[in-house]
């Protein structure tokens, strides 16, 4: 019988857990790792050193515009930019974030230092050729990075000894979501241009390669920041229960209906295609989360989540709705809804792997901050469109304002990469 949705032990107050349960593993896995060398805390938890990459990869994406407006770079950064933000800022969350949970949630073992070495390496490159302007190099490099993270992956859930949270079959989608829109580029650059083409790959790479696998991932951890049941939560077994079952079903619903709305969009029917994306990202958020729902959860974590989430579907209503300035309302998604929550959940990985869930829930100060600056620069960055007057001014005065918010956030969260925590 499957356990309650309740049962999470970061919920409530469960009994002690057994050694063969989720928690008793989760324990004896801190346990073990408070005493190993810190090379093996690394290779273990791969957040801690993607993390900062992905932060400085996004600092030096935004500044492309001040140094093209400056003239020091010679080339026009609107592709270089898009690029870093999607494949660096957000796939080094992503890598960091998956590399550490992946092991986990299957139970199985951690990533090799080769295995990791090899698309971490392929993941800079990338990124260096694509603060070169060399784009075709920057795709490809990040093909390899995908593809070998994915072989990993799947060699993991080949030998689990248990099943992911369900909603993670959306990340996988959005996996490959990331590595068809990154081929179509590709094989734009080989064959002659085709407009389906490259709408195709821009809506793969830039919008499902980011929304399939946050989805999924919130449906299993945004419940711990809302105190709500976690519907993803079920006992150790390799093989899927009709319960499991159930839930992995909605999951590969959301992702047909997601990919559906980039066809619709395709087709010409923007409007219609944006407000499925938008409907079918709140109805499983909701379903799956209750984020919408009033609860106990303070602090700025929480507020700084939900406002992501709201900002994650009036984007996809504003760009069904307002057709001018599509690129501008866009930003609306990638500032104030996937960049912040980012960072919300990385700030949460940070703090949960040190120790200090209670943080949590309080109003720090810093953080209040990097949020109210996140929130400043996508003012700015979404209303430049609308001002020819002052477009100029808005893009640098954005970029600056996004740069100094991810620059206070690496500053406050840069001791919790070191700090283990107590078994």
């Amino acid at each position: 019988m499957d356990r309650p949705a309740t049962s999470d032990p970061n919920l409530s107050s469960a009994p002690q857990p057994t050694a063969s349960s989720r928690g008793g593993r989760c324990a004896a896995r801190r346990a073990r790792l408070a005493q190993a060398p810190f090379r093996e805390l690394l290779l273990a938890e791969p957040y801690r050193w993607f993390f900062p990459l992905a932060v400085l990869i996004g600092i030096a994406a935004v500044l492309l515009w001040p140094a093209f407006y400056q003239h020091w770079i010679d080339y026009q950064p609107k592709t270089s930019h898009a690029r870093l933000m999607i494949q660096g800022f957000i796939g080094g969350f992503a890598f960091g974030f998956l590399g550490t949970a992946i092991p986990k949630v299957l139970n199985t073992h951690r990533f090799f230092f080769g295995e990791l070495a090899t698309f971490a390496t392929a993941y800079l490159a990338s990124s260096g050729f694509h603060l070169a302007n060399r784009t075709v190099a920057g795709d490809a490099f990040f093909l390899i990075a995908l593809v070998t993270f994915m072989i990993s992956a799947g060699t993991r859930a080949a030998l689990r000894k248990d099943l992911p949270p369900p909603g993670f079959l959306l990340v996988g989608a959005g996996m490959l979501c990331g590595i068809s829109g990154t081929v179509l580029f590709l094989s734009g650059h080989a064959l002659e241009f085709n407009a389906t083409r490259e709408q195709w790959a821009g809506l793969l790479l830039y919008q499902g390669f980011m929304l399939l696998p946050l989805i999924g991932i919130g449906a299993f951890l945004f419940p711990r920041f809302f105190k709500t049941d976690n519907k993803q939560i079920f006992p150790s077994n390799p093989y899927p229960t009709e319960q499991w079952t159930r839930r992995a079903k909605l999951a590969g619903t959301a992702a047909a209906l997601i990919i559906l709305s980039f066809f619709l969009e395709v087709e010409g029917i923007v409007r219609w295609g944006a407000w499925l994306r938008a409907a079918t990202c709140f109805a499983y958020l909701a379903s799956e989360t209750g984020f919408w729902k009033r609860s106990e959860a303070t602090g700025v974590l929480p507020a700084a989540l939900r406002t992501g989430l709201i900002c994650l579907i009036i984007a996809a209503l504003a760009a069904g709705w307002v057709q001018a300035n599509r690129i501008a309302l866009d930003h609306i998604l990638y500032i104030g809804g996937l960049g912040l929550i980012a960072l919300v959940v990385g700030t949460r990985v940070l703090y949960g792997h040190a120790g200090r869930t209670k943080a949590m829930g309080q109003w720090l100060i810093p953080l209040c901050v990097v949020f109210g600056l996140i929130l400043i620069a996508m003012v700015l960055r979404v209303t430049a469109d609308f001002t020819p007057q002052v477009k100029t001014a808005h893009y640098l005065y954005s970029a600056l304002v996004w740069a100094a918010a991810t620059t206070v956030w690496a500053i406050a969260m840069a001791p919790l990469l070191i700090q283990r925590r107590d078994p």
